[in-house]
């Protein structure tokens, strides 16, 4: 018989702040169940200001909630206002009948009886045979589970003294798991010789991910690195099995899988200063990143790296970036940022439009296509008098007089339907026209 056990959680939760070395009394302790409220939110637990906090007892208020799997979490806050970490027990909140109150004296046992999930009724259970001594401290129980389909059960086994009572329900919960046969083994046990695991389906013995150990190891104390890549977040069963000539029985592990997301943007934004176009971002939060790759487009379809800078890789509190691009072109300039992990796998920001205008540059309508209102950007030089919309068909339907002392003028087109229009704009001297979309 080989025995494993391998514990394997993947969470990432809520960052917490640096603590000093001295971190003080803990002042103030607090619980939810389920979801986060937010630091100094939760429930309060009452506390006297100590340091050390080995064991204590709190009042969980269960009122209100659902019956079924939940979490508690439970944190505490010391003299500085820095948050512990927060502890995870997993409860099943099950509702009971119940139970008329028994007399002082205990009279003696008369019937027991079990049921499997759906509680049949008092008296209408499976009965148990009790031993002639009457003493059920040690007593069997054979279960039948032959009609029971795999996964979680709760047994409930409950009694009846000589008076009619009954106790109370004691719940046991198991897993009615199907098990994989095993090749018959042989007389002699061999060394161990091969190890691997695989998560929540069997693809076969042999066919798992291997487990590199040197010479034969006592499992007990094995450490195993698990590789968690590519596993979808959600609760998730390990498996692990040695061979010695057959395979051993094969160890499951339940644990809850939560992706880390690698990066928390809290914003992304440009400006332009005079021809340079000045870019800012800023994340919360950071998992394994790499570096940041600065991506620059003159039409917004077709992007090319143009610099980057190094991320902070893990980090849980705010980091900002600054990078200057020197040279704007006239026209709608486009950035996006390229985030990439030190895994390989990478993300995008947000689009970043930097708009420029000279003396040299032709009037730019943005965006294009027009949903509601869009933006014209009109160069000094060109001396702009009149603003007209024409539909397909060469009619007038659109027209705005333009303010020279302003370089950017803003159209609302959302009264013009879906269609192709074409904007002439009337300068002094010159006429331009813009070939727009409205959607």
């Amino acid at each position: 018989m080989v025995c494993g056990t391998i514990c394997a959680t993947a969470r990432a939760q809520t960052p917490y702040p640096v603590a000093p070395p001295d971190q003080g009394n803990i002042v103030q302790m607090e619980y939810y169940i389920d979801s986060d409220p937010g630091f100094g939110n939760g429930r309060p637990i009452p506390l006297n200001a100590v340091r050390d906090l080995a064991s204590f007892s709190a009042d969980i208020d269960l009122t209100g909630l659902n019956r079924g799997w939940h979490r508690l979490y439970i944190r505490s806050k010391n003299a500085d206002g820095k948050w512990s970490h927060t502890a995870l027990s997993i409860f099943d909140n099950v509702g009971t009948p119940s139970y008329p109150p028994a007399p002082a004296p205990a009279p003696v046992m008369e019937s027991m009886e079990y049921y499997i999930d759906t509680d049949p009724g008092i008296g209408n259970g499976i009965k148990i045979p009790l031993p002639a001594s009457g003493d059920i401290n040690n007593i069997s129980i054979p279960v039948d589970l032959t009609a029971f389909p795999t996964g979680i059960h709760r047994l409930i086994v409950r009694s009846k003294d000589q008076l009619g009572r009954w106790s109370l329900s004691h719940i046991s919960l198991f897993d009615n798991g199907v098990s994989v046969p095993y090749p018959t083994a042989p007389a002699a046990a061999a060394a161990i010789v091969n190890m691997e695991y695989f998560f929540d389906t069997d693809p076969g013995f042999g066919k798992g991910h291997p487990i590199s150990f040197t010479g034969s190891p006592d499992i007990n104390q094995l450490s195993v690195d698990v590789d968690l890549s590519g596993l979808s977040a959600g609760n998730h069963t390990l498996f692990l099995r040695s061979k010695e000539f057959p395979w051993s029985l094969t160890m499951a592990v339940n644990f809850s899988y939560i992706t880390p997301l690698p990066v928390t943007w809290l914003y992304v934004r440009g400006e332009r200063k005079q021809q340079q176009a000045l870019l800012n971002w800023a994340t919360a939060l950071e998992w394994d990143t790499d570096k940041f790759i600065v991506e620059y487009s003159r039409t917004g379809q077709q992007y090319s790296a143009v610099g980057e800078m190094a991320a902070a890789g893990n980090s849980t509190t705010t980091t900002k970036y600054a990078f200057t691009y020197p040279q704007l072109q006239p026209g709608v300039n486009y950035f996006r940022l390229k985030q990439l992990d030190k895994n390989g796998n990478f993300t995008y920001s947000s689009i970043i439009v930097v708009p420029y205008v000279d003396n040299n540059t032709a009037p730019v309508l943005m965006p294009n296509p027009v949903t509601n209102a869009t933006t014209l950007l009109v160069p000094p030089a060109v001396e702009a008098e009149q603003l007209t919309v024409f539909d397909a068909s060469g009619k007038a339907v659109w027209q705005q007089k333009v303010n020279n002392s302003n370089q950017s003028q803003q159209l609302l087109l959302g009264a013009l339907p879906k269609g192709i229009y074409v904007l002439n704009i009337k300068g002094r001297t010159q006429h331009y026209n813009i070939r727009f979309v409205k959607n």
